[in-house]
């Protein structure tokens, strides 16, 4: 009985971190707005600007989104923040914030 107990446990817990959380923000960096919203289909958070970037993490502190190159180094990073209204892009070495807000 406690080796199923655990067993059950440790697949809760497992499965709870690898579901894409349902996402919608509207964000905006100086005069440019994108919305960018989670695709359970493709597992990406998608950008009306025409990014798209695959989810990777829930560490229920960041919600992390990465595209790896052919050498499986990352080259596009999103951390959304669900404690702070924004988003953080990082790529080709530069990082950018972003204000946002969900929306439905």
């Amino acid at each position: 009985m406690k080796n199923l107990f655990l067993t059950l446990f440790v697949v809760i817990i497992t499965s709870c971190g690898n579901n894409i959380p349902d996402l919608k923000l509207l964000c905006e960096k100086g005069e440019s707005n994108v919305l960018f919203e989670t695709d359970e289909n493709t597992s990406s958070l998608l950008g009306d600007d025409g990014t798209s970037t695959k989810f990777y993490e829930d560490n229920f502190v960041e919600i992390v989104f990465v595209n790896f190159d052919e050498s499986g180094n990352p080259k596009r990073v999103v951390n959304y923040y669900p404690t702070d209204p924004g988003i953080e892009i990082i790529e080709e070495g530069n990082s950018t914030t972003w204000t946002c807000e969900n929306v439905d």
